[in-house]
């Protein structure tokens, strides 16, 4: 399981790669994460994960994200000096930048998938 991770791997194949490498035959792979058009996020899971033989039970938009993430933006911002003395400013900063401006949300999908690696076929 990983909540809003997946995005930050650099290698999204390689990893997409070794979470199936360690399931067992029937085990899934459950994630929040984020789609767009950007270096760091990918355009489709559904695809990314069936190109790397996964079957996508489901890959949906929550409900509400939107409303969700814009209270989650607001309480960065009006926190942002806590913000920066718990993380630093490097990284506070990302952060900080993406919540102060709410119109980053018309550019990005939030998504729940479940993907799973089938279980063995009985002829092999």
């Amino acid at each position: 399981m990983s909540v809003d991770s997946f995005f930050l791997v650099r290698d999204k194949i390689a990893a997409a790669d070794e979470v199936k490498r360690i399931l067992c035959p029937g085990g899934r792979f459950v994630f929040t994460s984020w789609e767009g058009n950007s270096p760091i996020l990918v355009k489709d899971h559904r695809r990314l994960l069936q190109d790397r033989g996964f079957v996508v039970d489901v890959c949906e938009e929550p409900k509400d994200w939107k409303i969700r993430q814009a209270a989650v933006y607001k309480r960065i911002i009006a926190e942002k000096h806590a913000l920066i003395r718990e993380m630093g400013r490097d990284s506070a900063k990302v952060w900080i930048r993406d919540a102060a401006n709410l119109k980053t949300l018309d550019r990005v999908r939030r998504v729940f998938v479940v993907a799973r690696k089938e279980r063995a076929s009985a002829s092999g």
